[in-house]
C-alpha cells in the first residue's frame, strides 16, 4: 500500500476492512437480550492520529500505516458505541422493551470489565484520551435520554447491595474523572480553547446530571463558558462568530467550526435538565447565534472562512473542505426557537442577495421548519437528536448545583 493517501479508504487492500470487521465480530460475547451479543470489552484503549503530521494546511493527507493500525484498535469501540446507541434509541422510555434489556446489559458488560479505563502506551495517548471522551459522552448521553434503559438496569440486581444501574454510573464516573484529568493536562499545555476541550465538557455532563456530581457539572459549565468567551465579536452590529483556534485548521477551518458548535449546543441543551441552564444571559445566547450564523454562512459561501483566516492567524487564505451543518439547525431550534427563526431569516436574506447562483444555494438549504435532522442518529451526541432533546426535557425540577462558575 502507498504510505499516504488523500482518502482514508485508499489505505486498505481489497477485502481488508471486511476482514477486520469479521475479527471484531469473532470476539463477541453473549449477553441476555441481545441476539448477536456484545462487542468484547476493551479495558486498554490505544488509538492513532490518522492525518500525516503537518498536512492540515494543505488538506487531508492520511498516514496509511496509522489508518490501518487504527481500524482494528478503534473498531471495537466504534462498533460497541453504534450498537449501544441504536439499542437506547429503540428502547426509548419503555423498560420492558427487549432493546432496553439489551442496552442495559451491553453497558453493564463493559462497566464490569472496566472498559476504556486504561490508556495504552502504544499509539497516541492524547488521541486515545480524546476517543475515550467522545465515546463516554455518547454512551452517557444515550443512557440519560433512554429512561427505559435506566429503569431496566435499576431492576437488575448485582449481588445483595447493588444493581446494574449503579455499576454503569460508577463506570461513567470513573471515565469522567479521567476526562477531567485530561482537561487539566490540555489546559497546562496551552490547548484549552479547541473543539477537543468542548467535547470533553460534553463528555462529563450526562454523568454529572445522572449522579448529581457537582464537581463534574461545574467543570463542564466552566468549559462551556470558556467556549462562549472564545467566540469573536465585531464592534459593528453583525458579530464575527469565529473560533480563533479552529481557524488555524486551514482548509478544515469551516469543518472544525461545525464540529465545535455541536458540543457547545449539546452542553447548552443537556444543561436544561433540572432547569440548570448554562445559557442564562442574552449575551451568551447572542454568542451562540453568532457562531451558528458563521458556520452556516460558511457552508453557503465558501470564501467566508478563507477570508477570515489571515485576520486571526498567520496563515494565508485557503479553499475550504466544506461540511454540511444542516442537522445542527434542529438543535438551535430546540435550544431557542427565536434564535432559529432569526438564523433562518438571516440566511434567507443573504442568499437572496448572493448573485446568479443563489437559487442553487437555496436548494442546498435543508432546515425544513427546524425539523431537519431531528430523527437522524448523531453518534457523537448519543443517538437520535429528537430523543436526546425529549429525554432531557423530562428531567425537570430545581437545579441541585450551585452557580459557582458564574
Amino acid at each position: 500500500m502507498a504510505p499516504t493517501a488523500s482518502e482514508r479508504n485508499a489505505c486498505f487492500a481489497k477485502g481488508e476492512k471486511a476482514l477486520i470487521a469479521r475479527t471484531i465480530d469473532r470476539d463477541r460475547i453473549a449477553v441476555t437480550g441481545c441476539d448477536t451479543g456484545v462487542v468484547a470489552p476493551r479495558k486498554t484503549l490505544s488509538t492513532y492520529p490518522v492525518y500525516l503530521s503537518g498536512s492540515g494546511q494543505r488538506g487531508d493527507v492520511f498516514d496509511c500505516r496509522k489508518v490501518r493500525l487504527n481500524e482494528l484498535s478503534s473498531g471495537y469501540l466504534d462498533r460497541y458505541l453504534e450498537e449501544v446507541v441504536a439499542a437506547t434509541d429503540a428502547a426509548g422510555g419503555d423498560p420492558d422493551a427487549r432493546a432496553a434489556l439489551c442496552a442495559a446489559n451491553m453497558l453493564y458488560t463493559w462497566a464490569k470489565h472496566d472498559g476504556m479505563e486504561v490508556i495504552g502506551e502504544n499509539g497516541s495517548r492524547n488521541q486515545a484520551r480524546s476517543e475515550r471522551s467522545w465515546t463516554l459522552g455518547s454512551l452517557s448521553a444515550a443512557y440519560l435520554k433512554s429512561r427505559g434503559t435506566r429503569a431496566r438496569a435499576a431492576r437488575m440486581p448485582v449481588g445483595a447491595t447493588s444493581d446494574k444501574n449503579e455499576v454503569i454510573l460508577d463506570w461513567f464516573s470513573t471515565l469522567s474523572y479521567g476526562t477531567l484529568d485530561y482537561i487539566g493536562d490540555r489546559r497546562r499545555q496551552g490547548l484549552d480553547h479547541t473543539n477537543i476541550q468542548y467535547w470533553n465538557g460534553y463528555a462529563m455532563l450526562p454523568t454529572a446530571i445522572l449522579t448529581g456530581d457537582g464537581t463534574l457539572f461545574r467543570a463542564s459549565e466552566a468549559i462551556f463558558e470558556s467556549a462562549i468567551d472564545q467566540i469573536t465579536e465585531d464592534p459593528r452590529p453583525e458579530r464575527d462568530g469565529f473560533l480563533p483556534r479552529e481557524l488555524m485548521r486551514g482548509s478544515k477551518a469551516q469543518g472544525y467550526h461545525v464540529f465545535a458548535l455541536k458540543p457547545i449546543l449539546g452542553m447548552a441543551i443537556l444543561s436544561t435538565a433540572h432547569d440548570c441552564d448554562f445559557v442564562d444571559t442574552g449575551w451568551e445566547a447572542g454568542q451562540i447565534e453568532s457562531l451558528a450564523r458563521t458556520v452556516f454562512e460558511g457552508y453557503f459561501f465558501e470564501d467566508k472562512f478563507a477570508r477570515a483566516i489571515p485576520r486571526f492567524t498567520d496563515n494565508p487564505p485557503v479553499k475550504q473542505n466544506v461540511w454540511n451543518p444542516a442537522g445542527l439547525g434542529y438543535l438551535v431550534a430546540q435550544l431557542d426557537p427565536q434564535m432559529y427563526l432569526d438564523l433562518e431569516r438571516h440566511l434567507q436574506e443573504i442568499l437572496s442577495l448572493s448573485g446568479p447562483d443563489a437559487a442553487d444555494r437555496k436548494a442546498r438549504w435543508l432546515f425544513k421548519d427546524g425539523e431537519h435532522g431531528a430523527d437522524e442518529v448523531d453518534l457523537k451526541l448519543g443517538g437520535k437528536r429528537r430523543q436526546i432533546v425529549e429525554g432531557v426535557s423530562q428531567l425537570r425540577g430545581e437545579c441541585p448545583f450551585p452557580r459557582e462558575v458564574r
